[in-house]
């Protein structure tokens, strides 16, 4: 049966000793003893003895909106939210993380999009003016190529966009050079980075005294931080009751790259005990183990809880359960 025997002092408040063993899956939960041992090394009974788990500066039950932003590492944000309810958080994004969410019950993995360096949403700022329009061949037989390629510059391979020329009028008639009207993607590429240059290849004419060279946006989809990182917390309970680890699915480049992460957040309280006085000792039940507990188990086969036990209108002991999955 879960037994715990605390030594403690008159003068301590939280710091007396105590001697419990690992809680482990399938162990009773509705069999719980605690013994009291003074300084005398005699056992007594304490008044009022209370019982609980959870984590000191966790999350009380709640509703907690807009509690922070995660940020991956192409600047995205997503909004969290967080619902605690008997002990068990439950995470709610504005906006999913570009590559999706995994995880329940206060134990997330948080994804980042995939970085290939692609260069997307390319569109047309300004169309310039001074690009010529190739003619071959004459009257109804003339072919027109107004058509304008674009590369970028970078380390990146791969990228290709087309513009249409429209030529303009010079006087009554057509004046041989033309405007970007708009442009295509047609391949986006990969391994480019923040700062590279798309330009027109090669097919602007530099002797026009009115020449103009055409202007795109666009967005490259590659890393800016180096980590994803969580910021606008609501409150320094939520800083103190979350835990945000860099994670990585093993990409790499020149390094390992942690395009993801691990989020945990701990409850204040998991369980209390209902406890009866028992002669000298404290008898009762108490499960502590929750479905934020189990989710923990699942990802780390282990894990620790606070364990504070009061009686006599001051805390006896505060210490940490161990919870240990059942080897199976």
């Amino acid at each position: 049966m879960p037994e715990i025997t605390i030594y403690t002092n008159d003068g301590d408040c939280a710091n007396g000793v105590a001697e419990l063993n690992p809680f482990t899956v399938g162990d009773a939960t509705n069999d719980w003893t605690l013994k009291f041992v003074n300084e005398d090394g005699n056992f007594y009974a304490p008044s009022g003895v209370t019982m609980r788990v959870g984590h000191t500066n966790g999350l009380p039950d709640g509703t907690y909106n807009n509690a922070f932003k995660w940020v991956d590492r192409a600047d995205n944000e997503s909004i969290g939210s967080i619902v605690v309810s008997s002990g068990v958080p439950t995470l709610s994004f504005n906006t999913n993380p570009a590559g999706g969410v995994v995880g329940t019950n206060g134990v997330y993995i948080l994804r980042g999009p995939n970085l290939d360096g692609s260069i997307n949403n390319v569109s047309l700022v300004d169309g310039g003016f001074g690009y010529s329009i190739n003619k071959h061949g004459t009257g109804s037989y003339a072919a027109i190529y107004n058509k304008v390629k674009f590369i970028s510059s970078g380390s990146g391979s791969g990228f290709v966009a087309l513009g249409t020329i429209v030529e303009v009028y010079s006087g009554t008639s057509f004046s041989g050079y033309g405007y970007v009207s708009s442009v295509s993607l047609v391949s986006s590429g990969r391994d480019y980075s923040f700062g590279d240059q798309i330009t027109d290849e090669n097919q602007f004419n530099p002797n026009s005294s009115v020449a103009v060279r055409a202007t795109l946006s666009f967005d490259v989809n590659a890393a800016k931080y180096e980590f994803p990182f969580m910021r606008g917390e609501s409150g320094n309970n939520i800083i103190a009751a979350t835990t945000l680890s860099p994670y990585s699915d093993g990409q790499v480049t020149n390094v390992t790259e942690y395009d993801h992460s691990t989020l945990v957040i701990r409850p204040e309280t998991v369980a209390t005990a209902s406890l009866s006085q028992s002669g000298i000792n404290w008898v009762g039940t108490m499960n502590p183990i929750n479905s934020y507990v189990t989710e923990r188990l699942k990802l780390r086969n282990s894990t620790q809880l606070d364990l504070q036990i009061r009686g006599d209108g001051r805390t006896l002991f505060q210490g940490q359960l161990t919870v240990l999955n059942k080897i199976a």
